[in-house]
């Protein structure tokens, strides 16, 4: 469908190609260039003319940084909603209703202030939910909750400490890899392994 633009709609054609698809990093996954190799085979094999595979892989990396998933396994793209920046405390909700994509308000938003939603499940543990992002839209989240280690108060990763039960293990400030969770009532530590492994049971 978007190839069809090309001739169709040059003007939105255009527009298109414009959104940013991180194709050079992209580019060092072997899945992915495996993924545009494929499609730009389909493609040919469909009897389209012209297929660029440098093109191939700008739309499909536009479609890996900028569609949202619609059940079963389908993708959308929303031109507009997709302008949206991320954050872990996002101003806007947003949901799909058939083809249409719809988004409120959820607190009072200033004028003149940036219109953000969330890219994934904010719940997920702060290191899974870092981890997601980077490999997914190929940015470090730096929102109010990212840069705060006890996540604006609320320790929401954080766990119970099973040394003395009664503590919190939390990310120490300075953390190394080997003592990057420390007990606030104890001696017990977690390795950085350690903590992502516990965060991926949870």
């Amino acid at each position: 469908r978007m190839f069809q633009l090309r001739c169709s709609d040059p003007v939105k054609w255009s527009w298109l190609l414009s959104f940013m698809s991180h194709l050079e990093e992209r580019n060092k996954s072997k899945e992915f260039t495996n993924k545009v190799d494929e499609i730009s085979t389909a493609l040919q094999s469909l009897g389209v003319p012209d297929v660029d595979r440098e093109v191939v892989g700008h739309l499909h990396g536009i479609m890996a940084t900028k569609a949202l998933h619609q059940d079963p396994s389908g993708q959308a793209f929303f031109p507009h909603l997709c302008l949206a920046s991320h954050s872990c405390l996002p101003s806007c909700e947003h949901w799909l209703v058939g083809r249409q994509a719809m988004v409120r308000a959820k607190r009072k938003i200033r004028k003149g202030e940036e219109l953000t939603i969330r890219y994934s499940y904010v719940s997920l543990h702060r290191m899974l939910l870092k981890d997601v992002i980077r490999d997914a839209w190929m940015f470090e989240c730096s929102c109010d909750r990212c840069t705060d280690r006890s996540e604006l108060g609320t320790d929401a990763s954080s766990f119970t400490c099973d040394g003395c039960t009664e503590g919190l293990l939390k990310e120490v400030a300075n953390a190394s890899t080997d003592t990057f969770y420390k007990c606030n009532l104890c001696d017990k530590v977690l390795a950085k392994e350690e903590v992502v492994e516990k965060a991926q049971r949870l």
